[in-house]
């Protein structure tokens, strides 16, 4: 299938029907119809009072299909770390969102806040993301869904992305890097695969190589855990490049992986 960017990542996802959107172990997949689908019924759900909305990106297509949602509704998005207490009550106190999407039990739930802000927010307003805070509370990053969307596009036309391609994505989603993985992928039909194991535990390159991804992105500590593991040379072989943000690869470790490899690209917004 041709790749179709010419709109937003998250507003023509439906196109692509059958194929495999998302991938997790034990062979689950969620095909793009069933995001589209997941994606609607969360929309329903949605206040149209709601201008801010706190969501716990975890690696779930429930998080996913909530982002979505809420993008094509025109409601502003906190991205926070799945299950981060901390990080929500800090949200909660600066920015008053009118709902949280989090899990509560079983079930992934919008559930309105009993008091939110009255600060006007801008318009264009799409993601908030929240730096790590190393020196202190975190920075807002403000993206416009303008933004987003162009971010995408040029992600996938710089690494040629096509409708079979596959993340092997072990980057969480609230981080740039990986939101940016996620969208680029999106905006053209490909997958991602996201595990359930660290590249540390026993079985991860095992199941990576069942669902056969075609692309690894990752930070520079990314790769030296693969070193770390032994694992470069157990790779799958349906692995055609790799991609690092967050910082420079050195030399001797870009050595250690497969020359053909474009193994440095600005993959993150």
């Amino acid at each position: 299938m041709e790749r179709s960017t010419s709109a937003p990542t998250w507003a023509n996802i439906g196109v692509y029907g059958q194929s495999p959107a998302i991938l997790f172990d034990e062979g689950n997949i969620v095909t793009y119809a069933d995001l589209e689908a997941l994606t609607e019924r969360l929309r329903e759900q949605l206040d149209p009072k709601w201008r801010l909305v706190a969501l716990e990106m975890a690696a779930s297509c429930f998080s996913v299909a909530a982002l979505l949602a809420c993008l094509r509704a025109g409601i502003a998005v906190i991205l926070l770390p799945d299950q981060a207490k901390q990080e929500l009550v800090g949200a909660r106190r600066r920015f008053s969102p009118d709902a949280v999407f989090r899990k509560r039990g079983e079930r992934w739930l919008f559930q309105e806040e009993a008091s939110s802000s009255c600060a006007p927010i801008h318009p264009d307003l799409g993601i908030v993301l929240m730096t790590s805070g190393s020196t202190g509370e975190g920075k807002a990053v403000r993206i416009s869904r303008q933004a987003l969307t162009a971010n995408a596009r040029q992600i996938a036309i710089g690494l040629r992305l096509e409708t079979d391609d596959r993340a092997l994505l072990t980057l969480p989603l609230h981080y740039a890097y990986g939101l940016s993985v996620l969208s680029s992928h999106l905006a053209v039909g490909a997958s991602i695969y996201l595990p359930k194991r660290s590249v540390l535990e026993d079985g991860f390159i095992r199941a990576a190589i069942e669902v056969s991804p075609t692309n690894l992105p990752g930070v520079p500590f990314t790769y030296e855990l693969f070193e770390r593991k032994e694992l470069v040379d157990c790779l799958p072989e349906s692995l055609r490049f790799a991609t690092v943000a967050g910082g420079r690869l050195e030399a001797e470790r870009a050595a250690a992986w497969p020359h053909e490899w474009a193994t440095e690209a600005a993959a993150s917004s």
